[in-house]
């Protein structure tokens, strides 16, 4: 029996890979998604089945919209107790970055200080 789902997304496929191999095996089942636009889609299972408990965490650069069930926030990540039949929709997104200056170039300011080169001398 797996150890739990993880979804990976990155849409560099060299280090989804490397990913998913690594989880796989430490006894995780993967699920992969290539774009940052992919979206997620859970249901929990039927009435009698079994309960079911759902933690989504991600990195900071990475953005996650969840629809159709409140979540409750604790130190592992967002986490959804869906009752038999409830759905849970998520789209992953990659957060927008600030521009900087143009690749090779880069600028640093702050403040001057002199040295006089004689010491002890006023």
């Amino acid at each position: 029996m797996p150890r739990g789902r993880v979804l990976v997304v990155d849409d560099q496929p060299t280090v989804a890979e490397f990913l998913r191999d690594a989880l796989t095996h430490f006894g995780f089942e993967v699920e992969m998604a290539l774009t940052r636009s992919d979206a997620l889609a859970l249901t929990a299972p039927g009435l009698g089945e079994r309960a079911e408990t759902w933690v989504l965490q991600s990195s900071p650069m990475w953005h996650l919209e969840a629809k159709g069930l409140p979540s409750s926030q604790d130190e592992q990540g967002l986490r959804y107790q869906p009752l038999p039949g409830e759905s849970l929709h998520v789209a992953v997104t990659h957060d927008q970055v600030c521009p900087g200056p143009p690749a090779g170039r880069s600028t640093m300011t702050g403040p001057v200080e002199t040295t006089d080169p004689a010491p002890n001398v006023r």
